[in-house]
């Protein structure tokens, strides 16, 4: 995953944890502040010694200040309408597949081969799969019937597994009729 990927994650994880109440400025004093964020992110933080830790705080802070996505006040730092906006976009707990008003007769695979070292990803894909409405088809294999690209962009990029995974857009598979029965109250 490239820095800018990587950074982008980063930024999404904690700008979720600042909607849910989280304080920013106590992440960057209190030592243990990391337990308080997700997994995918305290990962991030415990591979780095204290003083890396550190500098990682300050770097992504002045990077969502460039972009606007926080500003400073006196106990730390608070969203802006544009981070907000931004953290709605990318939030995990409240992704869905929005369903057009008409089904366009088109197939979306997500399938994926992650390594056994991105296991965590990878099950949590499955979670969210399966909480999307996706249907498994063979154990890495899932289909849904509407446009999903953007969420599964998201969830591949939370997780650090954007490599592992391939996404098809198809009008034709076979047993469609069953298929159509899985999805029958969407389509």
């Amino acid at each position: 995953m490239g820095r800018t990927t990587q950074t982008s994650a980063i930024v999404d994880g904690l700008l979720d944890f600042l909607v849910q109440g989280g304080v920013l400025a106590t992440a960057l004093i209190a030592p243990n502040a990391i337990q308080a964020l997700d997994k995918p992110l305290q990962k991030h933080f415990q591979r780095m010694d204290e003083r890396a830790q550190k500098r990682e705080w300050q770097r992504i802070t002045r990077y969502m200040q460039q972009q606007n996505l926080v500003a400073k006040y006196e106990h730390g730092l608070q969203l802006t309408k544009q981070g907000k906006e931004r953290a709605a976009k990318y939030d995990l707990n409240n992704l869905s597949v929005p369903g057009p008003k008409s089904w366009d007769k088109k197939w979306r695979i997500v399938f994926f081969d992650i390594p056994e070292q991105y296991k965590g990803g990878r099950d949590q894909l499955t979670r969210k799969l399966r909480q999307l409405g996706f249907y498994q088809l063979q154990r890495s294999v899932w289909i849904h019937p509407f446009p999903c690209r953007k969420e599964i962009e998201i969830i591949a990029t939370h997780y650090d597994i954007s490599d592992y995974i391939t996404y098809i857009e198809t009008s034709f598979i076979d047993k469609q009729s069953v298929l159509k029965q899985k999805f029958k109250n969407l389509i």
